[in-house]
């Protein structure tokens, strides 16, 4: 992870957990049916978590790709 916000990234008036993270891969066992084998490259991922009583959903989760 190299960068984190809280804040209202949705626009949605709640803040949420934002995370940047650098890893491999892409979709894990959820391939598209077009791709055959797993990215193993190193790319940038957006992350957003929106806050529960019992902990974080995911609510975005997203290649960046530049």
């Amino acid at each position: 992870m190299d960068y984190f916000f809280i804040g209202d990234a949705t626009n949605n008036g709640k803040s949420e957990l934002s995370l940047s993270v650098w890893k491999e891969g892409s979709f894990y066992p959820y391939k598209p049916f077009w791709v055959e084998e797993e990215d193993t490259c190193i790319k940038n991922h957006l992350f957003i978590f929106q806050f529960e009583r019992n902990g974080l959903k995911p609510i975005i989760l997203a290649l960046l790709k530049f």
